[in-house]
């Protein structure tokens, strides 16, 4: 369905990502200096100070250098359906982690609305509680009309290709496969807030055939 982006040094110098000095001559903190700050929105190095906690295993936000710089929770583990109440937060999909998938999910109202222009962004990073990112490639885009969107075992329309699936279906074509990220809202339509959904799935840039970890920006 998706493919895992290897990448070469054009790639991080095109990025603004590097790996250790050991390996290309340009620091990491002067490639940050030169992409600048986005307009109206903190650089890379202060996101990362808003939400970093310590902790290398959790995920604490997600930052890309047109679209997103938002904080990151974590569901409760009772409750697979908790979306974060804070239209500017992305809560991480629980379930996904069991199939080495990061999942993002938001309100449609809120923050999830920011998921689809992410198809545009050259890259998004994934940050974590040490200050840690992980390069991910916005790769594609898929939605879908949900039949009986109050039903959690609706079945779905694809809207490329007419194909109807059942839920289970579009949750292992979505959130299965190698490892990605896979960024889901809802689409409204027909004054109906829920009557479909959007995924955008983003595949990890890889060296030497592993997902590449960025160093805290310094």
């Amino acid at each position: 369905m998706f493919t895992e982006r290897p990448i070469g040094r054009r790639d991080f110098l095109k990025l603004g990502l590097v790996l250790p000095v050991a390996l290309y001559s340009l620091k990491y903190s002067q490639l940050l200096e030169s992409l600048g700050r986005p307009s109206g929105r903190p650089s890379l190095p202060e996101f990362i100070k808003t939400v970093e906690n310590g902790n290398p295993d959790q995920i604490v936000g997600v930052y890309s250098y047109r679209t997103l710089a938002n904080k990151v929770v974590q569901q409760p583990p009772e409750d697979p359906a908790f979306v974060s109440p804070d239209p500017l937060v992305i809560t991480q999909f629980r379930l996904a982690t069991s199939n080495n998938v990061i999942g993002f999910l938001g309100h449609r109202e809120g923050v999830g609305r920011e998921f689809l222009p992410l198809i545009n962004d050259e890259f998004i990073l994934v940050v974590y509680g040490d200050g840690r990112q992980g390069p991910y490639k916005p790769a594609e885009q898929h939605l879908y009309q949900a039949l009986k969107p109050n039903s959690p075992e609706s079945d779905f329309i694809d809207l490329k290709t007419g194909i109807r699936e059942t839920v289970a279906e579009v949750y292992n074509k979505m959130y299965g496969g190698p490892h990605h990220v896979t960024f889901q809202t809802c689409i409204a339509k027909d004054g109906n807030p829920i009557w479909g959904r959007y995924f955008l799935i983003a595949s990890p840039y890889l060296f030497e055939g592993k997902p590449v970890m960025l160093p805290r920006p310094v």
